[in-house]
């Protein structure tokens, strides 16, 4: 007598725990093993497009750049974005952590880099960032001319939206006196930020008196 067979399977959560502990080519392989395999691997495995070596960075930079050829599209409209993506996945919108450092040297042009920026801004994913997370922005640079460009980036970010992320600073002690002379000119862009490993040791914050609550 034939008999009902009932397939095994892991669950949404299981697969999450087990997949944080693969590196990224074991990742990369369980996204090819099926459609629900597939739909749980790629978010872990875009969350930090920037930050896996230079082959991997430059095809990340490339699909980036698919969205923004999108949006730059006279037909682009926001109706358009959700039925017609250039790729399989919306793969924008899974970005947690952006190495900028990398990013910098992958794409030279400031206006490529500004055009990703606000390409994010409008897919809207930094706007679905949950109440407790954030979106990493991970410098690894003392240049002086990098800090301050990261901050002109995320003045431009500002900017462009409707309303303001969860975005936090990383960089492993980086130079908290360096990052408060900038901020001192950019107090807006101070309150809508979050820090992580900075080193302000011997920083004198008393013009933080000047920041409006």
């Amino acid at each position: 007598m034939a008999t009902d067979t009932i397939k095994p399977y892991l669950v949404t959560d299981v697969l999450i725990k087990i997949f944080k502990i693969l590196n990224t080519r074991n990742l990369l392989s369980a996204l090819l093993v099926n459609r629900e395999w597939s739909q749980v691997a790629v978010p872990m495995y875009w969350r930090a497009s920037f930050s896996y070596k230079k082959k991997r960075s430059i095809l990340a930079l490339k699909i980036y750049n698919l969205f923004i050829d999108q949006k730059n599209n006279p037909n682009y409209s926001s109706q358009t974005t959700i039925q017609n993506l250039p790729t399989l996945y919306d793969y924008p919108l899974f970005l947690k952590e952006l190495n900028y450092t990398n990013l910098l040297e992958l794409d030279k042009e400031i206006k490529n880099i500004n055009a990703i920026f606000k390409m994010l801004t409008s897919r809207g994913a930094l706007l679905l960032v949950s109440p407790k997370s954030y979106l990493d922005i991970n410098l690894y640079d003392n240049c002086i001319v990098r800090v301050e460009e990261l901050l002109n980036y995320l003045n431009e970010l500002f900017f462009a939206q409707k309303r303001l992320p969860n975005i936090r600073l990383v960089f492993p002690n980086g130079p908290g006196k360096m990052l408060i002379n900038i901020l001192k000119s950019q107090l807006e862009s101070f309150k809508h930020l979050e820090f992580a490993k900075w080193n302000f040791n011997d920083c004198d914050w008393k013009w933080l008196k000047n920041v409006q609550t």
